[in-house]
């Protein structure tokens, strides 16, 4: 009996399950839209402004909701269908972007409405994210869930391979409002795949769902419910001290590292190395591939001894990459040597994305997974509204180069403390 091509490789394996195969294709194809759009949102903010201190602003609007909304989302995505949850945030997220699209074209777009718009943005995510995260172990066999996750971060990785240069090209000959719409259109297209996606390997506890509604009838009794499901969340991450000290450690790489490639990389092009959109777009690119390299590698790996070692081990060398992105010199090496950190950071983010989600999804039990992985989610945007707009204005102050120096080196620390913690060092 022959095997069927998906089956041969172990990177592919999850895409036999027809349900999983519908998410990834519609995430792949939004995940596009989406590095178009933050493509084109960087440079509208500095057409509009002029100021990374104003794009601190922005980028922190879309991240602040997550801190009221993100435990909120969690326990959502425990007790109500995924998948459902996740059809109503890209139906909501896509009002946003074209929103902004349509004010745009009739040349009314201030800075204000990038706020607003984002914010709801934002708060459409804190819901998309822990359903997201949690929906594969219902959708692929267990052994397939480093297939699945390392699907689901060759996804994620399209926003940066392929969206930058389609939201480059699109500024470029139509403007940012084209960026905008072909994001929008890819929620749509993303709907339309979900609504496809019907069945699953398991089904949510019905208890949970019965609870849940009762909730809606009692405005008080469903805050107190609401509470206790966040308490029992937090109470079984506090339980897991790998759990916890990833999350801190996760977090404080984002506000650092995340950080400077948000709101300093514009200006960094611009200012210190005199250039333009294409080699944003062309340091996007290498990040994306950098982390498609390492996708490749680890998703096709049936095995991997260490797994926590190996984990932090690679986003330390990530983190001193980064640091490298300040290194003075000529102008003419300024692309070689960020094009090389850019592919080694972005090696570091494919292999979290496929060795961290695939840690949660085996060990945390499945009617905890959507609390637990919004927490996650949680510690590693908690602090970027305000690191963000500190890093803006830091920019401002001693310029972007020094900036991404210091933030590499304290990535780097954050990185390597986690060898020393014995429960990480053991995990297999």
């Amino acid at each position: 009996m022959s095997v069927p091509l998906v089956d041969r490789t172990h990177f592919t394996r999850a895409l036999s399950s027809r349900p999983f195969a519908l998410l990834w294709i519609g995430q792949t194809l939004s995940s596009m839209g989406d590095g178009a759009f933050f493509t084109a949102l960087a440079w509208q903010v500095l057409a509009i402004t002029g100021s990374s201190a104003a794009m601190g602003i922005v980028v922190a609007a879309q991240t602040l909701p997550a801190i009221f909304f993100m435990l909120i989302g969690g326990v959502a995505a425990d007790r109500l269908p995924r998948r459902l949850i996740m059809i109503w945030s890209d139906i909501g997220r896509a009002i946003a972007v074209l929103t902004i699209t349509v004010l745009g074209w009739l040349h009314l777009l201030q800075l204000w409405h990038l706020i607003f718009l984002v914010i709801l943005f934002g708060i459409a995510d804190s819901f998309f994210r822990p359903a997201y995260r949690s929906i594969s172990p219902e959708l692929v066999e267990k052994d397939r869930l480093s297939s699945a996750n390392a699907l689901t971060g060759l996804s994620k990785q399209m926003n940066q391979l392929l969206g930058p240069i389609i939201g480059a090209t699109l500024v470029a000959f139509i403007g940012p409002s084209g960026a905008f719409g072909f994001d929008g259109l890819t929620f749509i297209i993303s709907v339309l795949f979900l609504l496809g996606v019907r069945s699953s390997l398991f089904t949510p506890v019905s208890a949970n769902k019965e609870a849940a509604v009762k909730s809606v009838v009692s405005p008080k009794k469903g805050f107190l419910f609401l509470m206790e499901n966040v308490r029992e969340g937090l109470s079984y991450i506090v339980g897991s001290t790998w759990l916890w000290s990833g999350v801190l450690v996760s977090a404080g790489i984002g506000v650092v590292v995340t950080g400077a490639l948000a709101i300093a990389m514009p200006k960094l092009v611009s200012d210190f190395y005199h250039s333009g959109v294409w080699l944003f777009g062309l340091i996007s690119t290498a990040l994306a591939l950098g982390s498609i390299s390492s996708i490749f590698v680890i998703g096709q790996l049936k095995t991997i001894r260490r797994r926590g070692i190996v984990l932090y081990g690679i986003l330390t060398c990530s983190c001193l990459a980064c640091a490298a992105f300040g290194i003075p010199g000529p102008t003419f090496i300024h692309p070689f040597i960020a094009v090389i950190a850019a592919l080694l950071i972005g090696f570091g983010t494919g292999a979290s994305q496929v060795i961290w989600p695939t840690l949660l999804q085996e060990l945390v039990p499945l009617d905890k997974l959507g609390r637990v992985s919004s927490v996650d989610a949680l510690g590693s945007v908690c602090l970027m509204p305000i690191g963000f707009i500190v890093i803006g204005n830091l920019v401002d102050l001693f310029g972007p180069a020094i900036i991404f120096i210091c933030s590499g080196l304290i990535g780097a620390v954050f990185a390597c403390s986690e060898l020393f913690v014995k429960d990480v060092r053991q995990l297999e």
